[in-house]
């Protein structure tokens, strides 16, 4: 059992029982300090990369100044897109998915080895309007970050009636391969583990813009 995580400690890109293996540390007595390590040094690779290696569900405006392609931060997918034509500050018309294209083709940020979209073009058919020019003309609600490789563990939620949206103690029927500083994803709910005791997790719920909801028992992750 390690200690658990600071509240203020997520999206680490290293589980803080590897860091402890690398390291030839066995006791439990620093493991603070190492989350605090873990955290602070997985937040310079952001700065330093300008970039996010874990996904955010967000919304996002961009100025629009190119009437056919808008660059992007790092996307993975698109829920929904938003346009304010008239300049009103309200996004009264919604682009339908045949009326953009995300650029660069084939980069796949769903798999393993893939790379995120970079920009959104209007360009996709001969009825497909430009965008609009202007400030903040443009809202997306979307994916955000590098990738989402999603692997499968072979764990799933191990208790009569499920778990409700609040709870931070997930009863599991295995943790073998499960480590605190992982990201779980349960149904579309992303989870962070802090802490590994036996086969009972305690997590952070609604990590990364995801929404807190309830599971039923045998749900996998």
């Amino acid at each position: 059992m390690t200690l658990i995580a600071p509240s203020n400690v997520l999206n680490t890109y290293l589980p803080l029982d590897d860091l402890k293996l690398r390291m030839g540390i066995s006791s439990t007595t620093n493991d603070f300090v190492l989350w605090s390590v873990l955290h602070a040094v997985s937040r310079a690779v952001d700065r330093y990369c300008n970039r996010t290696f874990y996904a955010v569900d967000a919304t996002r405006r961009f100025d629009v100044e190119d009437k056919s392609s808008v660059s992007l931060p790092d996307l993975i997918s698109i829920v929904e897109v938003l346009e304010d034509r008239d300049g009103d500050r309200v996004f009264e018309t919604t682009r339908g998915v045949n009326a953009y294209s995300l650029y660069p083709l084939n980069v796949s940020p769903g798999s393993g080895a893939g790379r995120p979209f970079s920009e959104i073009r209007s360009d996709v058919s001969d009825v497909a309007e430009p965008f609009a020019l202007g400030r903040s003309r443009l809202k997306i609600y979307g994916r955000w970050g590098y990738r989402f490789h999603v692997v499968s563990t072979t764990s799933s939620i191990s208790v009569s009636g499920g778990i409700s949206s609040i709870v931070t103690s997930i009863p599991v029927d295995t943790a073998a391969d499960l480590k605190a500083g992982q990201t779980l994803l349960i149904e579309d709910e992303q989870m962070f583990i802090r802490e590994i005791s036996g086969t009972t997790l305690t997590v952070a719920r609604a990590v990364n813009g995801s929404q807190a909801s309830t599971h039923p028992d045998a749900t996998g992750m």
